[in-house]
Formats: C-alpha cells, structure tokens, sequence
C-alpha cells in the first residue's frame, strides 16, 4: 500500500492526515493551531512535528511515507509557492528550516 501524508495549511489549524492512495482511506488524521503570530519558522516547525505525531500515532515509521503534500489558499506567510508536491518527511523538515518557504525541495530559493 501506497501512504502519503496532505497537510492543510489553515490560518486558524494546521491539519495533516496519512492516506492510502491506492484505496483513498483515510488513515490517520490530526490538527493542532497554527499560531501564525508565532512566526513563519514556527508554523513550518510545527507543521513537521505534526507529520511526525501523526505517523507515529498510525504506529507507522517515516519511510513507510511516500510523500507529502501541503495545500495552502494563499501564501499567508510570505512564500513564493503555495504547495509542496512529493517528497519525504526529511524533505520537509530541510524545507522549514529555509527561512519557511513552502515549496518543492528543487524550487526552494534563499
């Protein structure tokens, strides 16, 4: 089975859930605040916290990950892309720590 994490970038909630692509089950999902007046590292750290507690509550481990998805309404905290495309947990962990931009690895500009 193929499981990848989406994530929602909310103003008031960041909310990520493990899904199934092969069936669209919905495994595991989690939300916690956003506390955007924290600042943008703050979101994306707790954005990668988030993606870490949800797969360790499905009792899952990071690479059983295919990838994650980030899906934003608009570019609240100064970003130039709105969504991450693919990649890994490492992927978006290395994308918080650059200044907070949200985007694919490969698009990621300081």
């Amino acid at each position: 089975m193929k499981k990848y994490i989406g994530c929602d970038l909310g103003g008031t909630n960041l909310r990520a859930a493990i899904v199934d692509v092969e069936t669209g089950e919905v495994l595991r999902q989690m939300s916690v605040p956003t506390l955007a007046r924290d600042g943008h590292k703050a979101v994306m750290k707790r954005m990668a916290d988030l993606f870490l507690q949800v797969i360790q509550s499905a009792g899952m481990q990071v690479d059983e990950i295919g990838g994650i998805g980030i899906g934003e309404r608009e570019a609240r905290l100064g970003a130039r892309h709105a969504m991450i495309v693919g990649g890994s947990v490492a992927q978006a962990k290395r994308a918080a720590r650059r200044r907070g931009r949200i985007g694919h690895e490969a698009n990621l500009r300081d």
